[in-house]
């Protein structure tokens, strides 16, 4: 998971620069533009065109202050008490879904190992597997699990809720 702090202070360590910037490297790396120029295109107007068809949540990895910067932008698109920001998915999907199991739902997710263990214990849940980012072409496909439905870009999703 990518730690803006622990990154910059191994930076500047590894850099030999002067502590004094960290903060303004901190700055850059939290800026809403730096955040709203790294979401992909598809992304507002597709949200937009989801929200029509329900409510839309959030389950996402990583240390909060950063993932809320990432949101920050579209977060209105979603519902504040179906946003999930946890240090580890595996370990949160029970507290989770829980809430989630008697509802239609369709969970995104570039991480397949995400995806086969909701399947396991959710299985009415319907898994989509992201195939674009950093994770797309590293991982492996897991033994007796296929996801219900992959797609590249988010607008993909509109068919297959259509369809559903």
């Amino acid at each position: 998971l990518f730690a803006p702090e622990e990154f910059v202070d191994a930076l500047v360590a590894k850099a030999g620069l002067p502590l004094s910037l960290s903060q303004q490297l901190l700055d850059i790396i939290y800026h809403e533009k730096t955040i709203r120029d790294n979401l992909y295109s598809e992304i507002r107007g597709t949200l937009m065109r989801l929200k029509e068809y329900g409510i839309l949540g959030i389950f996402s990895q990583g240390k909060e202050k950063l993932q809320r910067k990432k949101i920050d932008t579209i977060q209105h698109f979603f519902h504040e008490d179906h946003m999930h920001i946890v240090e580890n998915k595996e370990k949160a999907i029970e507290h989770v879904f829980t809430r989630y199991a008697d509802f239609d739902t369709y969970l995104i997710d570039d991480a397949l190992p995400i995806l086969h263990a909701i399947h396991q214990q959710f299985p009415s849940i319907h898994t989509i597997w992201m195939k674009r980012g950093r994770y797309a072409k590293s991982q492996q496909d897991i033994a007796h699990f296929r996801p219900g439905a992959s797609i590249v870009q988010l607008d993909e999703v509109l068919d297959i809720i259509k369809e559903n």
